[in-house]
C-alpha cells in the first residue's frame, strides 16, 4: 500500500517537474493539463494528511472533481473545433459544478466519497473524446496519430474514462458481497498510474511538437 502510494506521488511529481522545465514550449491546453496535474498532486498530498489527522481523505476529492472536470472541459474546448461543440464544453463547466455541489448537499457530504460526480463526469468526458476522435479522422495526416499530442491525451482519457466506472461498479459489487477484492483494487490503482503516465508522455509530445515547429520557422527564415 505505502509503496504504491510512493509511486503515484513519484508519477505525479516527476510529471510535474519536466513539464514546468521549459514551461513556455507548451501550447496553451497542455498548460492547463500540467496545472490540473500540479493540483492533482496537491490534493492527494492532502489527502493523506486528513487520513493520519482525522481519519478521512474523502473532503480534498470533492474539490478535485470539480476542478479536474473545470480543466479537462477547457482542454476540449480549445482542442475541439466545431463551434457548437465548443460552446457545450464551456456550458458544461457551470453545470458540472451545480451538479457536483448538489451531490455534496443531498447524496454524498464531503466527507464521502464523490462517486456520483465522478462517473457523471467520466460519461462527459467519454463524449468530448469522442467528437475530438472524429475531428482527428478528418484533420491531416502530415503527421501520424501517435506523434501527436493530442493523440495521446484524448486515448488516455477515453480509456480511463470508459475502464474505471466499470472497474469501480464491479469493486462495489465484490466488497458489498465480501468477496475478494485485492487484485482488482491492484489493478485500478496501477491503470490509474498508467492514466498518469500517459498524460504525462502527451505533455512530452507537445514540448517537441512545439520545438520542432520553431526549428522549421528558423530554418524558412
Amino acid at each position: 500500500m505505502y509503496i504504491e502510494l510512493i509511486i503515484y506521488f513519484l508519477i505525479l511529481f516527476t510529471i510535474v517537474l519536466s513539464g514546468l522545465a521549459k514551461v513556455r514550449l507548451l501550447t496553451y491546453p497542455f498548460k492547463i493539463l500540467l496545472s490540473i496535474i500540479l493540483f492533482t498532486l496537491i490534493s492527494e498530498l492532502t489527502a493523506r494528511f486528513l487520513a493520519i489527522k482525522i481519519h478521512n481523505s474523502n473532503p480534498p476529492y470533492h474539490i478535485l472533481c470539480i476542478i479536474q472536470f473545470a480543466g479537462f472541459a477547457l482542454i476540449f474546448r480549445n482542442l475541439i473545433t466545431h463551434p457548437f461543440a465548443r460552446k457545450i464544453t464551456s456550458y458544461s463547466i457551470p453545470v458540472f459544478t451545480l451538479i457536483a455541489l448538489l451531490n455534496i448537499i443531498f447524496l454524498q457530504n464531503f466527507f464521502s466519497f464523490p462517486s456520483n460526480a465522478i462517473m457523471f463526469s467520466d460519461i462527459i468526458f467519454i463524449i468530448f473524446s469522442l467528437v475530438l476522435f472524429v475531428q482527428m479522422l478528418f484533420e491531416s495526416k502530415e503527421l501520424p496519430l501517435y506523434k501527436k499530442s493530442i493523440f495521446w491525451f484524448n486515448t488516455s482519457v477515453l480509456v480511463y474514462s470508459i475502464v474505471m466506472p466499470v472497474c469501480f461498479g464491479v469493486l462495489n459489487y465484490m466488497m458489498k458481497h465480501a468477496y475478494n477484492s485485492e487484485i482488482l483494487a491492484d489493478f485500478i490503482e496501477y491503470f490509474t498510474f498508467l492514466f498518469y503516465i500517459t498524460l504525462g508522455y502527451s505533455i512530452i509530445i507537445d514540448k517537441r511538437q512545439k520545438q520542432q515547429q520553431q526549428s522549421d520557422g528558423q530554418l524558412e527564415v
